[in-house]
């Protein structure tokens, strides 16, 4: 390949500083450009958002205006829902039984010689049973005594027939619970 030089050198850098000259003065526009949309941008996104802050801060004022008409109105209803609610829950913690403080008692009158197996508490019709098993009659019937002192349980049934066998029992007890004595206000002054 045969390569032909027939310009000068000067016509050459003459030629060169124009071709550097072109370029720089594209890439000034292109940055010029990129810098006039971007404030385009930005001013067209600064006048929307002061637009809906403003439209905002309007439902914001009349929502104020409506609440304080209707608080003004509504107090006393309020007042009432309140005192309603309240009533309801008083009637509600009134009426709770403290299982803890029954499984607490009958954990405890447990002896070594029981295993509790199934505890059945029936507030809605005052009911109780207790199933387990027995390692023998003794620890069965000192277990039976230790029940029927539980104050919160009364008329204390079990079936005859687990009183036959002399070892590996398995009882059940039935009874009424005493609702009296298992509320909030009863245990605490017990």
């Amino acid at each position: 390949m045969i390569i032909l030089n027939l310009l000068s050198s000067e016509k050459k850098e003459q030629l060169q500083k124009e071709i550097d000259l072109h370029k720089i003065r594209n890439g000034l526009f292109l940055v010029v450009g990129a810098v006039v949309l971007s404030i385009a941008m930005l001013l067209s996104s600064h006048f929307l958002i002061r637009r809906e802050i403003s439209e905002v801060a309007q439902k914001i004022s009349e929502t104020q205006q409506v609440m304080s008409a209707n608080v003004a109105d509504s107090s006393g209803e309020l007042i009432e829902a309140i005192n309603t609610k309240a009533k309801f829950l008083d009637e509600i913690q009134s009426s709770h039984i403290r299982w803890q403080d029954v499984l607490a008692q009958v954990s405890e009158t447990a002896n070594e010689g029981i295993q509790i197996e199934n505890l059945d508490f029936d507030s809605s019709l005052e009911e109780f049973t207790i199933k387990g098993f027995a390692l023998d009659r003794d620890s069965l019937l000192e277990f039976k005594q230790e029940v029927e002192t539980i104050p919160f349980f009364e008329n204390i049934v079990s079936p005859i027939a687990d009183l036959i066998q002399r070892e590996n029992i398995t009882f059940e007890f039935s009874g009424r619970l005493n609702k009296e004595l298992i509320t909030p206000d009863a245990i605490v002054s017990q």
